[in-house]
């Protein structure tokens, strides 16, 4: 009240100011227009103050409280504590708006009790969280909220079209669409339960713009989090992350890091408009891929990527670790372990450059490094890989039928390959011609590779078909090989 008296003084004050003013001499009319305009500004500040005085500042335990308050009215600021409960990762600051129309999500609009109010979320640490929109999260010790269903809460948060931060627990869900923006949470200790069977992707990135302004490139971020089903044989098909962009988007980037993905037919899927970064991730008992890379005609634009530091392990006898129909790769450091295949390339651009360096490759079935092209995807095939280089890699094939490192382009002749600097166990069946098997290749170079037949089934070393042209091989060891070192039937390779 002492407040509102002195202000009201000192209006009353200014408006008699003002009104002597009228009885100045025109000899000083330009002082008493700058006299007037600061008794204009002086009364501005006045109802400023007055309306910053109207505003009422609430708090309340949570949203529940906040929707029942009869006393918001507009312009108001609410603080609250959680979303269901005091202390539930919820707590965010709403300012009380007009009811106009807009979309209730549960987390940035709120409908109110009031009549023409609604509740507008601030997010003033610039961090939305799930919880924010209502979501439950448990650990192991809430069994009463295990069978929570966050799937909506999810999606209503995601359509914000942000980064959406979790929680240090788990949340159960069915499948989610992901306009833009992507998924941070707290390391292992976030874990995404999929409750879904269907054939769908649990997470389908779509890349929309939301804003309608024709925005040209758009990122996704996945870190630090789990995404699992409950068995391995819950879905059949589907992806655990599905990188999905729309054709209106010119440039487009993912980054995949410290994500775990496990028991999902394929675990990331993406496709050839995508330069993506997967890293630091684990990628655990797919039954068909764990990252599979196709190409959808129609999508002239083709990215580079990058597979870095990962741990790919399954015990799916006919799976592979990464399936990639695309433009230039590099897949550096990982560990891949089991299945049928690790690395199956085939080209589908011109002139793409392909690195595959620093790897652990272990116990598959057939190769461990393959390029073929057996079967014709697109009608856009073939195209022509521009380098490949193959090094540095140590590869147990103790368990592989066929070659360890297989290159078979059945639908054109690749140039520049260089295979140098690996160390190779291999073993072989009655059926393997070589740990190193080389076809319809010219311009290549195979030199310093430690190959150890290990005295098992595995015929030779290294084999050159005779469609290969202008190929070198030098200072390549092999250890006790049943039928010789090299089998070369190229006229135009030399051995060194």
């Amino acid at each position: 009240m002492k407040l509102t008296k002195n202000i009201d003084a000192e209006i009353k004050i200014n408006e008699k100011v003002s009104s002597r003013r009228k009885f100045i001499t025109a000899g000083a009319s330009t002082a008493a227009v700058l006299l007037s305009g600061a008794a204009i500004a002086k009364q501005a500040e006045t109802r400023n103050i007055h309306a910053q005085i109207n505003k009422t500042t609430h708090s309340h335990n949570n949203v529940e409280q906040m929707k029942f308050d009869t006393s918001l009215k507009q312009g108001d600021i609410v603080y609250t504590l959680g979303y269901h409960q005091a202390g539930d990762d919820g707590n965010n600051v709403y300012t009380i708006i007009k009811d106009t129309g807009q979309l209730v999500d549960g987390g940035s609009i709120i409908s109110l009790n009031s009549h023409g109010l609604k509740a507008q979320g601030v997010f003033p640490d610039a961090v939305i969280r799930v919880e924010q929109f209502g979501a439950i999260g448990f650990s192991s010790l809430d069994k009463n909220q295990t069978k929570v269903d966050n799937t909506q809460t999810m999606r209503n948060a995601h359509n914000l079209g942000k980064v959406i931060h979790y929680g240090a627990k788990q949340y159960n869900f069915t499948h989610l669409d992901i306009i833009s923006g992507g998924i941070i949470g707290r390391g292992e200790a976030t874990v995404l339960n999929s409750t879904d069977s269907s054939s769908k992707n649990l997470i389908e990135y779509l890349a929309l713009d939301k804003s309608g302004l024709g925005v040209n490139e758009l990122n996704a971020i996945f870190k630090d989090f789990s995404l699992q089903i409950k068995t391995k044989n819950q879905k059949r098909s589907g992806a655990g992350i599905k990188l999905n962009p729309t054709k209106s988007i010119a440039n487009y980037s993912a980054q995949i890091d410290n994500v775990s993905i496990s028991n999902l037919p394929i675990s990331i899927h993406t496709n050839n408009r995508i330069f993506y970064t997967v890293k630091n991730s684990y990628l655990n008992e797919y039954s068909t891929t764990g990252i599979y890379m196709d190409y959808s005609e129609g999508l002239e634009e083709i990215k580079d990527s990058d597979i870095e530091n990962n741990v790919f392990y399954t015990e799916q006898a006919k799976a592979s670790a990464v399936q990639y129909h695309g433009g230039g790769i590099s897949i550096s450091n990982n560990k891949f372990t089991g299945g049928m295949v690790a690395v199956a390339l085939s080209p589908q651009s011109d002139d793409p450059i392909v690195k595959i360096t620093g790897n652990y490759f272990d116990q598959q079935s057939k190769n461990c490094i393959r390029l073929i092209t057996e079967n014709k995807l697109y009608s856009r095939e073939p195209y022509d890989f521009g380098q490949i280089l193959i090094s540095q890699n140590r590869i147990n094939a103790s368990h592989t039928e066929g070659a360890a490192i297989y290159v078979a382009p059945s639908h054109f002749n690749l140039e520049d390959l260089s295979i140098n600097n690996n160390l190779i166990r291999f073993n072989g069946n009655d059926q393997a011609i070589a740990a190193i098997d080389i076809n319809n290749t010219s311009h290549f170079m195979i030199n310093n590779n430690t190959i150890n037949c290990n005295a098992g089934k595995g015929y030779r070393g290294l084999h050159i078909n005779k469609n290969c042209d202008s190929g070198v091989l030098s200072a390549n060891h092999v250890i006790l090989p049943l039928n010789g070192h090299t089998l070369n039937l190229s006229s135009t390779t030399t051995e060194v």
